[in-house]
């Protein structure tokens, strides 16, 4: 799909099954709204390294959720490459089941703190084998309001911005065998406003801040 402002959008309560697929849009490649979008994995005729799924060149939001459902069975993968601004991923009271994610070079300074993966408004996700790497004004990866988000076997590598993960809003973060680093202003982990973080199974936080490695207030 290419040549469009937005690649796939769904509305009321709509259902999308898909392997793999290529979106270049300039505003928005996938947007969803009270509808779900799910991408296989890879079982019984689908490839053995699974479906993967690629967005570039969206200057809003590459995957954009409100009130809906978004899911990436592994081993399929979601690759978002090129994005022109905006965020990666955006999830507003929304449920997401995300393997395989792969989001480098984010590069968003300047912008007004839009991060590469937000959740708000009560979102949950199951966060999976991710890769992102980049650098914002705000948190790399901001996440609020929302009664759980589980990282797993996840790489975070932050060039400069506030936060890698900031977790506030009463917000529930589980982080377990995951390597978070690099250069904040701030906190690499912050957990704020009645989060609360388990933070464990070889997990590793390690980098340049200015304030501290975790912080919570």
């Amino acid at each position: 799909i290419s040549g469009v402002e937005t690649g796939i959008e769904a509305i009321f309560g709509s259902t999308i099954l898909t392997g793999g697929y290529i979106i270049s849009a300039s505003v928005n490649g996938i947007m969803l709204n009270n509808s779900r979008f799910m991408q296989y994995g890879g079982t019984g005729d689908i490839p053995a390294d699974g479906w993967t799924g690629k967005i570039t060149g969206t200057s809003d939001v590459a995957v954009l959720v409100y009130q809906g459902v978004f899911d990436v069975w592994d081993p399929g993968a979601l690759e978002l490459h090129d994005l022109i601004g905006g965020r990666g991923i955006d999830l507003r009271q929304s449920k997401a089941s995300i393997n395989n994610l792969k989001l480098l070079a984010f590069e968003n300074t300047g912008s007004g703190w839009k991060p590469a993966l937000q959740l708000s408004g009560g979102s949950s996700a199951y966060i999976n084998g991710a890769v992102i790497s980049g650098s914002t004004d705000g948190a790399l990866v901001s996440i609020s309001d929302g009664p759980i988000t589980k990282i797993e076997i996840s790489t975070l590598t932050v060039g400069s911005a506030s936060n890698a993960i900031e977790a506030y809003g009463s917000t529930r973060l589980v982080l377990r065998n995951s390597n978070i680093s690099g250069s904040v202003t701030d906190t690499l982990v912050n957990i704020v406003q009645g989060s609360t973080a388990q933070i464990g199974n070889s997990s590793s936080i390690s980098g340049s801040v200015g304030d501290a490695l975790v912080g919570t207030s």
